[in-house]
């Protein structure tokens, strides 16, 4: 969708334009907000298989490390803080500290998810490595802080 100014387009770099032909001036249409229109962009004739898709560039690979592992390291202290509000403050506290990281986690989640669909990770891999990511959370609530460092 979206309407395509007919004179926008984007010179493609290098001896293969994304359909497999020469590069021209012309060969891949741009909304004129400046964004690449995927329908036009892609294939048409392409599968969404994980089987298919080719390799990811070197930004692609480093963006999706950058996201996974930040994401690790989020859900591990969400999971510590989430032990801690339980041990510190009580199962009441503890179940609101639950319930508002679970509330913040799922808009983020679903950005991580589209921010590695967007590096060319297939989206079938994306959920399979954001989630397990989101396990650290768990290893979190399991690695406690001795009980003398502990303020009550």
């Amino acid at each position: 969708g979206g309407s395509m100014s007919p004179s926008t387009t984007v010179k493609c770099h290098g001896p293969q334009a994304p359909s497999g032909h020469a590069a021209t001036a012309d060969s891949v249409p741009v909304h004129p907000a400046g964004v690449i229109a995927p329908e036009e962009a892609t294939d048409s004739t392409s599968s969404d298989s994980d089987l298919e898709k080719g390799p990811m560039s070197g930004s692609g690979l480093a963006l999706m490390f950058n996201v996974l592992i930040g994401d690790l390291f989020h859900n591990f202290f969400d999971g510590v803080v989430i032990a801690l509000a339980f041990r510190i403050c009580g199962a009441g506290m503890g179940f609101v500290v639950t319930a508002s990281t679970v509330v913040h986690e799922l808009p983020q989640e679903i950005s991580d998810f589209i921010i590695l669909v967007e590096a060319g990770l297939p989206w079938r891999r994306a959920i399979g490595l954001n989630f397990l990511s989101s396990l650290s959370s768990f290893v979190g609530v399991l690695v406690q802080p001795p009980s003398h460092t502990v303020l009550r």
